[in-house]
């Protein structure tokens, strides 16, 4: 595994280390972490979601599609993981732009909603993330006998699926921080050129 992970840091790098949304800076350490757990996830998430923005399967797409190709050199098996990603990334697709054309406004790196949250409506979609990390870490127990390489790949789906929604939540709760201070900073300043209030 070393060896997928020099290739994806490599292609991290090569993108200008993207973060969550696309919008981290290089400097960010979070960069990599996110980068790679993205690639992870979504060589599985393409089964498991829909309503992915123009751009989510973009490069993170190519790059699971690497990784699954790297992985094949220690378990052949994958070969049919390949094919269904194939598959199942082309119906992605037309998805999306399916919602497109009908006016829907995605933002271009979104992740797509759980299925879960669709086919049982009273699970919220951060339930219903928490839930595909259960199936994962479940579905590589039960795949442990028959490949213990697959076994693997999905049970550590389970920790890169909740460290990329981590953060993303992270991220999240950032911008809107710096949201709620720039409204802050503009009442204030409306009020110091109106003649009023003070520096506190």
């Amino acid at each position: 595994m070393s060896l997928v992970l020099l290739t994806l840091a490599a292609m991290c790098g090569m993108s200008g280390n993207s973060g969550p949304q696309g919008q981290e800076q290089k400097s960010d350490p979070l960069g990599l972490l996110y980068f790679l757990c993205n690639v992870h996830c979504t060589t599985f998430t393409v089964f498991l979601h829909y309503g992915f923005g123009s751009e989510a399967l973009g490069f993170p797409g190519l790059g699971a599609l690497i990784l699954i190709i790297l992985c094949m050199a220690s378990e052949a098996r994958m070969l049919y993981w390949l094919m269904a990603f194939l598959v199942a990334l082309i119906i992605q697709r037309i998805i999306t732009f399916a919602y497109l054309g009908r006016g829907y406004a995605l933002h271009s790196m979104d992740a797509g909603l759980p299925l879960l949250s669709k086919l049982l409506p009273f699970l919220s979609v951060k339930s219903a993330i928490v839930m595909e990390a259960l199936l994962c870490l479940v579905a590589g127990g039960f795949m442990f006998d028959v490949s213990p390489f697959i076994g693997k790949y999905l049970m550590w789906g389970c920790i890169t699926l909740i460290v990329r929604t981590a953060i993303e939540v992270s991220v999240f709760n950032r911008r809107m921080q710096r949201l709620r201070d720039q409204d802050l900073e503009a009442r204030w300043l409306a009020e110091r050129f109106r003649g009023r209030g003070d520096y506190h």
